[in-house]
């Protein structure tokens, strides 16, 4: 399993840490160069632009905003990698990109987290929405960081929108 973390925030440098720490992160992305540097020095995971993405099976991005995560998806190419992307965003830009990213030959599973300060002790939980094909390798690369890792089918988004008009 070769995995990227885009996006070394509190909870993206938790996350990286904890793949790191499993031998399965091959590279980090920041759009401050500077943190993927200190990151690197600190854990021997070297720093990658967004074009040298290509051998990565698994990218996970953990961004600031919706702009911030459309922004970066436009910038690598997806196909044939599973895309993890536990950022805070909308409902609406999560469906969307999902969408664009299947369009575009690959696979993207939304996980949004709870807990997220108990993520360097894998105390946390996260509820996993996207397509049945690559749901247990997403699940086992989740619980690399999390203890309790719920699948929901579809998307959370489709999921949650459900059930709270119920």
């Amino acid at each position: 399993m070769k995995v990227v973390v885009l996006g070394l925030g509190t909870m993206g440098w938790r996350i990286a840490k904890n793949f790191a720490k499993e031998g399965v992160l091959v590279g980090v992305w920041n759009r401050t160069e500077e943190k993927a540097k200190r990151f690197s020095s600190e854990f021997g995971v070297p720093p990658l632009s967004l074009s040298e993405l290509e051998d990565v099976e698994y990218v996970l991005l953990s961004l600031s905003d919706d702009e911030a995560v459309s922004s970066v998806m436009r910038k690598f190419e997806v196909r044939g990698k599973v895309v993890v992307d536990t950022s805070t965003i909308s409902p609406r830009t999560s469906i969307s990109l999902a969408e664009e990213v299947k369009k575009r030959g690959g696979v993207m599973y939304d996980a949004p987290i709870t807990g997220s300060t108990g993520i360097e002790q894998r105390k946390a939980t996260v509820m996993v929405g996207g397509p049945e094909e690559r749901k247990n390798d997403v699940i086992s690369l989740l619980r690399m960081t999390a203890d309790k890792v719920i699948y929901v089918g579809g998307t959370v988004w489709d999921y949650t929108l459900s059930w709270s008009t119920t």
